[in-house]
Formats: structure tokens, sequence, C-alpha cells
């Protein structure tokens, strides 16, 4: 029986949905804070799908680049601030290709499955080693692309997984993601390593966003949820496709910004989460948008996004004010999401029904601080079961269930709460 009164994350909903609640806006940094390489380098013709990572009180940027319009490597840049970026560079490097930088990984050898593309990297530290994921194809349209794993200990110095390599492919014919998968962003988490991931099937390019999980981040299980995040309706702004996803996750709550629309005018939108499967997409959105007549007039997306401190974040996206234009901007934002974390419940709890006594209604609140299989039933004072009002997953939230005491005599009745390893137990008398 399912619960027919929800309050489910109560402040949550009225602070994201109301007119009332502060909104979630970024401020622009004006210009790029890093742009395309000279004519004929290797980065001269786009830059996109930058990762940053803060590390030893450095800023730390991966990105693809493309010449013309291939992207055939991933590019690292660094930088005090977030904003004035030195791009690597290799001293022993002569090849007038990389006159500006170097690539730190390139395409593989021909008749690998990265020969023509890598793109999209995404880089974790862990354990003394930066571990990247990647897409990589053989098509430079991205047909058959799939996701690589390579690891290094400078973060300059890739060595690709030539064994297990790719480590995530498209799905099996007619499933949702059995065309191509790219664009990884992975998360460590007690012990797990989590992906979210684009994937499209081939249908007039309709991109969404899916989740798997690895014990090792090489073999990867896919989510049954799948795809978790999806494009809107046609008259949304986010249609037809999801993808990008960069994702923040505090030890409780799960935050992704997206990029979405059209593929030559991408917005950035925003989502939540409890378990980092089941998404709710912002009312609000999108939060960034291109700036008329500035660099970023054509498109945003594809962005990378860190927590500093006390909730003051920092996005490097890509934009561009022509189709094929590609330079990488900054953002901050520093209030309007910490709302969100504020009103979620901080533990389990369950209410004292009320009416107590009842006749022959009565209502039983519980909170839940996470998504997890719960259960809520009422036995009598033997000890005998003789109603179960919830048994099924829920995600986090304040619930409230309106039971009626139909066929049952005036005594005293126990209800009791049983989520994970919490169980909680209370009386109440049913008065005819």
């Amino acid at each position: 029986m399912r619960i027919v009164s929800i309050i489910f994350v109560l402040s949550l909903l009225i602070a994201l949905n109301s007119n009332s609640y502060a909104q979630i806006k970024w401020t622009k940094y004006p210009d790029p804070v890093l742009d395309p390489g000279p004519s004929g380098s290797w980065d001269d013709g786009f830059l996109a799908f930058s990762k940053v990572i803060y590390k030893d009180n450095i800023y730390r940027m991966w990105y693809a680049g493309a010449r013309g319009q291939t992207f055939n490597s991933i590019g690292y840049a660094t930088s005090s601030n977030g904003i004035t970026w030195t791009k690597y560079n290799d001293p022993a490097t002569t090849n007038t290709l990389y006159a500006e930088s170097d690539p730190v990984l390139i395409a593989g050898q021909e008749g690998e499955w990265d020969d023509a593309v890598v793109s999209c990297p995404y880089v974790l530290f862990l354990d003394s080693m930066y571990h990247m994921w990647y897409g990589g194809s053989t098509d430079p349209s991205l047909h058959l692309a799939s996701i690589g794993h390579a690891i290094s200990t400078d973060g300059i110095n890739w060595q690709k997984d030539t064994l297990n390599n790719p480590v995530l492919s498209k799905g099996l014919d007619g499933t949702w993601d059995d065309t191509w998968v790219f664009g990884p962003f992975v998360l460590y988490i007690d012990g797990t390593f989590h992906m979210w991931y684009n994937a499209w099937n081939g249908t007039a390019h309709q991109i969404r966003i899916g989740h798997a999980t690895s014990p090792d981040g090489i073999s990867w299980d896919r989510d049954p949820n799948n795809p978790v995040l999806s494009f809107g309706y046609s008259q949304d702004w986010d249609y037809p496709r999801v993808d990008g996803p960069s994702i923040i996750f505090d030890g409780n709550f799960y935050q992704m910004w997206y990029s979405g629309g059209n593929f030559f005018s991408w917005k950035i939108g925003y989502a939540y989460s409890q378990d980092g499967s089941e998404w709710t997409k912002y009312d609000g959105n999108p939060v960034l948008s291109g700036t008329p007549g500035n660099w970023d007039s054509k498109w945003v997306g594809l962005s990378s996004v860190l927590d500093s401190a006390n909730y003051m974040y920092k996005m490097w996206y890509s934009g561009g004010d022509a189709d094929w234009d590609g330079h990488i901007g900054y953002a901050e934002l520093v209030t309007g999401i910490k709302i969100l974390n504020e009103n979620l419940p901080k533990g389990y709890v369950l209410d004292q029904n009320y009416p107590n006594p009842f006749n022959p209604s009565t209502n039983i609140g519980f909170s839940i601080p996470k998504s997890e299989f719960i259960t809520l039933k009422v036995y009598n004072i033997l000890g005998e079961e003789v109603a179960t009002l919830v048994s099924e997953k829920l995600t986090a939230g304040k619930y409230k269930y309106d039971w009626k005491a139909s066929g049952l005599a005036s005594g005293v009745y126990y209800y009791q709460l049983v989520a994970g390893n919490y169980r909680e137990l209370k009386k109440m008398i049913l008065l005819r």
C-alpha cells in the first residue's frame, strides 16, 4: 500500500520551485580563460570538455583540443587562481605542430579503438595516482565511440590501459545506448567508482545520461534505471539532448550540472539527487546561458564544477559565438545552492502519530536522510502484524501516512519503522 500523503523534501521543494527562493545565479568572468592555440597547432580549432581539480594549491585542467574539427588530443594546463592558465609545454618538443603547447594524451595507432578521436577527459587523483577516463573512437563523427582508462603519476605522462580498453562500450542493439557512449564523469564513493556518461541510440541525436558502477574503475555495471537523466519535451530548453554531466557529492547529496539543447545552442542546467540514480531537474533551469554580444553568445555547456569552500562554487565551461568556435570560460556562484542541503533530513525520525488516541484514522509521519528500502508496519499488543503501511524504496525526505484502522478493536497498537539498520517502535491507542 503506497503513501497517500507525501511531504517530500519539505522545504527543499518550496525553496526550489516557489517564486520566493534565492535564484541559482552564476557570475561570469568576462573573457575566456583558455583559448585555442595558434593556427596550425594541435588545438587551433576548438577547446571543450574541461576537467579541473585542485591539488597542492594548484588548479589543474585537462581539456579536449581539436585541430580543425576533430578532437584527437587532450591537453593540460595549470593555474594559481583558476583564471590565468598556462598550457603545458614540453621543452624537448621541436615539432611546429606543438608550437604553443603539447598534448598529454593523443589518439591511438591506426587500427586501435581510439585511433581517430580522444576527448572528454575526466581525471581523478586516488591513492597517489591520477586516473583518467576519456572518450575515444575510430570514427571522427563519433559513431562507435567508447570510454577508455589511463593512469599517470604526474598528470602529464599517461599510460593507456591496453589490456582492458575500452572499459565501457556501447550497449546491446535496441537499447538506449546502442550507438555510442562518451563523456565520462567519475566519482569514488565508499569503495565504489560511479560513472555518469553520455549515450546515443542513433535516433535524431537524442542524447541522454547514464550511470554505471565499478569496484576497480575498469569493469562497469550499468544502472538498471538507465538513462538516469533524459532530455525534455520538444518545447523545453534541453531538447533533444542532455550531456556533459559534472557532479558534486557531499556525502549525502548529489548535484549535477549538465548541458542541454541543440548541439549548437547549448545551455547549462542543474539537477539534484539522493542516490545518484534518480534525478530531479531544477525548475529554474537553465542556470547558465550565453551572453548576447559576448564571446559565448552562441552556446555554453560541458562544464567542470568545484565546491571550493562554504558552497562557493567555481565553474569552467565551454562556449562560443559561432557554430564551430570553442573557448573555456569561468564563472562563480556564492548563493542559491546551500539551501538544498540545509533542508534535507539530517537523520531518521519516526513521529508520534496524531491524533492519539484516535478513531478511526491517524497520521504517522517519518523522515529518512537517504534513499533506501523502508517498511512501516503496525502490530497488536501480542506482537502480531495487523497492517503493512509501507514496503518500498523511498528517496530522502519527509513522509506522512494516513492510516484508517478498519475492522480493528479498541486497544493498544504499535507501529515500527525499519530503514536499513535503523529501527524505531512507538505506541498508539485506538478508542472506539
